[in-house]
Parts: C-alpha cells; structure tokens; sequence
C-alpha cells in the first residue's frame, strides 16, 4: 500500500480556490472536506482515515484500503473503487452514483441513506 501523502501533491478546499500543500506529517490522516475530484489514490493505506464530506468524484481509488475510515458524506460519484477494502467504513449519506465498486469488500460498512443509483457492486 502506497501512503496517500506521497501520491497528492496539491489538493483544494471544496468552496474555496485556495490550495493547500500536503507534507508527510498528517499522522491524523484528516482529509475531511477536501476537494480530491479525479485523484490518483490507487492502493492508497488509508485506514481509519477521515474523508467526511471530501469531493473524490471520478477519484480512482481501485485497491485502496479504507477499513474503518469516515466516509460520511463523501462524493464518489462516477469514482473508481474495484477491489477497495472498505471493511467496517462509514458511508452514511454517501454519494456512490455511478461508482464501481466491483469486488470491493463491504463487509460490516454502514450504507444508511448512500445513494447507491447506478452503482456497480459485481462481485462486492
């Protein structure tokens, strides 16, 4: 597993244009509310992470591991996430429209009110 800190150089505030420079020191991996629309996190560790409310809209994800991370709110929408761990993670309100979620492990994940429209779970 690749740690994200060392795959995202640069990553927006969802609302603002600033941009704000990501150093390897987050051992809270805090990216709540960040705008990583279309980021490269392919086998990403990310467990535990917190992601509420963050923009990965057309984000490739595919084999990261989200175990356990906060999820709650988060865009996914058109994301791709074939082979994600996302064992134990909190999707509550998540937008999953269009995702590719095929053999992701979703195991013990809390999906209340995620929108699922769309979504490809073959395998999952």
């Amino acid at each position: 597993m690749r740690d994200p800190l060392d795959i995202i150089s640069y990553c927006g505030f969802i609302g603002t244009k600033s941009f704000y420079r990501y150093n390897s020191n987050n051992p809270n991996k805090d990216y709540s509310y960040m705008n990583l629309q279309r980021a490269n996190l392919q086998e990403a560790n990310l467990q535990e992470a917190d992601l509420q409310e963050a923009n990965l809209q057309r984000a490739n994800l595919q084999g990261a591991d989200l175990q356990r991370a906060n999820l709650q709110g988060v865009d996914l929408q058109g994301a791709n996430l074939q082979g994600v761990d996302l064992q134990e993670a909190n999707l509550q309100r998540a937008n999953l429209q269009g995702a590719d979620l095929q053999r992701a492990n979703l195991q013990g994940a809390d999906l209340q009110r995620a929108n699922l429209q769309g979504v490809d779970l073959q395998g999952a």
